[in-house]
């Protein structure tokens, strides 16, 4: 498994691409058939506390959750409706508001954190 930390580091930031849907289906919801990519850089990513991997059975098989928190500059454009492709070309949905934050013991301390997830299974 290949993380963010493992492939960059924390000194180290990667570039993301944000995949926004642009369509609409005939009821008037985003369709992601259709999309708008934008490159964010300087990211990291992390494992969330609640576990990287979580295994569950719904009865048709083995289904498993895999649930990062993606950290961004603040002025990142980054919606609920989105997907985040990594640089190894995994795809993940965007869960929730993007959540920022103000260092207020340092002067350019302020980030972004957004939490991904993907499903297999």
């Amino acid at each position: 498994m290949t993380t963010g930390l493992g492939n960059t580091g924390w000194g180290t930031r990667a570039t993301v691409t944000v995949r926004r849907p642009t369509g609409q289906s005939r009821y008037g919801s985003l369709d992601d058939q259709e999309y708008a990519d934008q490159l964010v850089p300087q990211c990291v990513w992390a494992p969330t506390a609640a576990g990287q991997q979580r295994p569950e059975d719904y009865g048709r098989g083995e289904t498993v959750t895999e649930t990062l928190t993606l950290y961004t500059l603040v002025e990142a454009d980054i919606r609920s409706s989105d997907k985040v492709v990594l640089p190894d070309g995994r795809v993940f949905e965007v869960i929730g508001a993007a959540r920022r934050w103000r260092n207020p013991f340092v002067p350019m301390g302020h980030g972004c954190e957004v939490t991904l997830q993907r499903i297999l299974g």
